[in-house]
């Protein structure tokens, strides 16, 4: 919020599903790969069934998790500065609106 951006927050995937909003899509969502209730996989599939466009932070303290990261996606290590997350969100915003 402090880098002007309007954060949902969420401790659990079902409690993430719920928090985001049903208007206009979002800009980022920024996920760690293991959550409770499921993964942020899983959260990401379901919300791009809603907004393909969407773009995605995965988070982990585990080297890329097993995870592929894809187009639209981006893998940002823990632990990390609070300047490299708003750096990271920054360029996948950027990305969107190109």
């Amino acid at each position: 919020a402090a880098a002007g951006a309007e954060v949902f927050s969420a401790g659990a995937v079902e409690a993430a599903r719920a928090a985001v909003p049903a208007g206009p899509p979002l800009a980022v969502l920024v996920t760690d790969v293991v959550m409770p209730e499921g993964t942020g996989p899983a959260l990401a599939s379901d919300l791009r069934a809603r907004w393909p466009g969407l773009r995605v932070l995965y988070l982990s303290g585990q080297a890329h998790a097993g995870l592929a990261v894809e187009r639209g996606t981006a893998f940002l290590g823990k632990p990390f500065s609070p300047a490299a997350l708003v750096a990271a969100v920054a360029r996948l915003s950027a990305a969107r609106a190109t």
